[in-house]
């Protein structure tokens, strides 16, 4: 968790494993109820910031995944079943997420839903390509890497 505490605070970026694609808001906007994708292209040629995140600590060693713009938080659905949306922050458990690093990579990261355990954010339809939703996939007999996330700092000069 050294790696976790390292990112704690700032703003990270978050790149998906398989694809090397970005997560990012969808529609390149943050606004109440918007989902959130992954996106090929550059993000820092556009002026946003709908690539960067906080994590917040929460208490139980979880953290809250908070839009850069407007600190809107990550949130998981009533099912697993349901696409991950932004919404304003609130104590639902709904909005907790356990980091789970993966073994062998430094700042890779599962990040497990903690109203749904056996379920992690990936893409959502399984699709390993561009400009595709995110959401809960089941991880059957643990965490694969369709599910697997790259966090590291995001500079305040890559705009």
């Amino acid at each position: 968790m050294t790696d976790l505490v390292l990112l704690a605070g700032g703003p990270v970026t978050m790149t998906h494993h398989i694809t090397g694609t970005y997560f990012m808001c969808n529609d390149w906007h943050d606004g109440v109820g918007n989902h959130t994708q992954t996106w090929a292209q550059d993000p820092f040629a556009k002026d946003n910031t709908s690539h960067r995140w906080f994590l917040r600590q929460n208490t139980g060693g979880t953290v809250r995944i908070e839009s850069y713009a407007n600190h809107r938080c990550l949130t998981a659905g009533a099912n697993p079943s349901d696409i991950v949306t932004l919404r304003e922050s609130t104590d639902s458990l709904n909005q907790h997420w356990r980091l789970v690093a993966h073994a062998e990579r430094g700042n890779d990261f599962y990040l497990v839903s903690v109203v749904h355990p056996r379920y992690a954010l990936a893409i959502a339809d399984h699709l390993q390509g561009n400009d595709r939703l995110v959401g809960l996939t089941r991880m059957w007999g643990g965490p694969n890497l369709s599910q697997l996330w790259r966090i590291y700092p995001s500079s305040e000069d890559q705009d």
